[in-house]
């Protein structure tokens, strides 16, 4: 249900209401307020409740500390071309991205349910290489799949057309559909989580608290994007970008351990945390500031008065991400998604701790201070960059397409 005119974007679906930006936080609103109850109408990565034995139901969670059990739901939908590429495939990341949303509520996973999608001829030995792989992250976690259903269809299949990280027709060229390509599967997973005990949830942000980035930004649109322009799965660049080696896919995509350290040290300075998915850490920005009524400069590099000297050699990009986009001007890396990152908003005071703490854990090494929050300008992202002084930062019209 696609359509190439973007005129009509108020009466049909098109694929910019898919890839993370401004029209996806749009159709999302839409859903809210046609589906309205206080669990959805918060808009966070999962919805968090408790279970009233008493009321015989379910209640919207709270900071209020009771003995009663509090829960997180999440449930996403993935496709990505090609489903399968070096150190990645749609199943892992279908787990992975899942665990992540019930982190950023901060909750740990208990179980997952699984639904799947196939295209009649997908081969059985693939399909069951993308089941393993699910097996082996569950386990890694352990965790269970504990239900789960499929459906065949006929055809899955993308339009032949331009595509770009900015939107439809628009911006720089990323990739270019010259026939239709098929997707082949689509995997649907819902997490059910327990929230932390000294979590006290969602808050708004507040004037002078700080913004956070776990790591570099890129690594996993910058794996796919290598994937799409070899045509080889065996072509991707490593996923781990600023991170040395490590052992486990655990180690490289898993947020909770990171969530529950913050969380243990410093829950009562956490205002809110994105997990940075379709969209990149463009779209999280902007989320925080219409959640908060505030407004957000992001700074790197040498315009990070935040920063120490030495912190500001960090890179706020992979180098891999960079080296996958070289070829292509003017790409807007903030928009990029970037699965096993997350953005952190935290009271100034406490945010040099909550670098230290990230810094530990393989996965935030590359931790470090990137924003601010202004109450002077509601509502508007800015980036300022060394060298080149500061400009807005809109919402994006997309993602790279059908990246997660």
């Amino acid at each position: 249900m696609t359509t190439n005119s973007t005129s009509a974007d108020t009466e049909r679906i098109i694929w910019e209401h898919g890839g993370g930006g401004e029209k996806t936080h749009k159709l999302r609103k839409e859903f809210a307020y046609t589906l309205s109850n206080p669990f959805l109408n918060v808009l966070d990565e999962a919805a968090s409740f408790v279970i009233d034995q008493n009321e015989l139901g379910i209640v919207p969670f709270t900071t209020k500390k009771d003995e009663r059990l509090r829960l997180a739901l999440t449930t996403d939908t993935y496709v990505i071309s090609p489903p399968r590429f070096e150190h990645e495939d749609i199943g892992k990341l279908a787990v992975y991205s899942t665990v992540n949303d019930l982190a950023m509520v901060g909750a740990r996973p208990l179980c997952l349910s699984a639904g799947f999608v196939l295209e009649v001829g997908f081969p059985r030995p693939r399909l069951l290489e993308i089941v393993q792989s699910m097996a082996n992250a569950t386990r890694s976690l352990e965790i269970c799949i504990i239900t789960g259903d499929t459906k065949v269809v006929d055809h899955i299949v993308v339009k032949g057309k331009e595509e770009n990280a900015y939107g439809t027709n628009e911006g720089r060229k990323v990739l270019s559909l010259s026939e239709d390509k098929p997707f082949e599967m689509l995997i649907n997973t819902t997490g059910l989580g327990i929230i932390h005990e000294k979590w006290q949830g969602v808050t708004r942000a507040q004037d002078g608290d700080c913004l956070v980035l776990s790591g570099t930004l890129g690594d996993h649109d910058a794996a796919l994007m290598v994937a799409r322009k070899e045509g080889n799965p065996k072509s991707c660049v490593q996923y781990s970008g600023d991170q040395p080696a490590v052992e486990s896919d655990k180690d490289r995509f898993y947020l909770y351990p990171l969530v529950e350290t913050l969380i243990d040290n410093i829950g009562d300075d956490i205002r809110c945390l994105k997990n940075l998915t379709r969209g990149g850490i463009a779209m999280a920005a902007h989320e925080i500031a219409l959640h908060s009524n505030v407004g957000i400069v992001l700074q790197v590099g040498a315009e990070n008065e935040m920063l120490d000297e030495e912190d500001k050699k960090a890179p706020f990009v992979s180098p891999e991400a960079r080296r996958a986009f070289g070829d292509l001007p003017d790409v807007d890396y903030t928009a990029l998604a970037s699965e096993g990152r997350m953005l952190i908003v935290v009271s100034p005071k406490k945010a040099r701790q909550a670098v230290k703490f990230l810094q530990q854990h393989p996965l935030g090494r590359g931790a470090q201070i990137v924003g601010t929050i202004k109450a002077s300008h509601p509502r508007q992202v800015y980036l300022r960059k060394g060298g080149e002084g500061s400009r807005e930062l809109r919402m994006p019209s997309a993602a790279l397409p059908h990246s997660c």
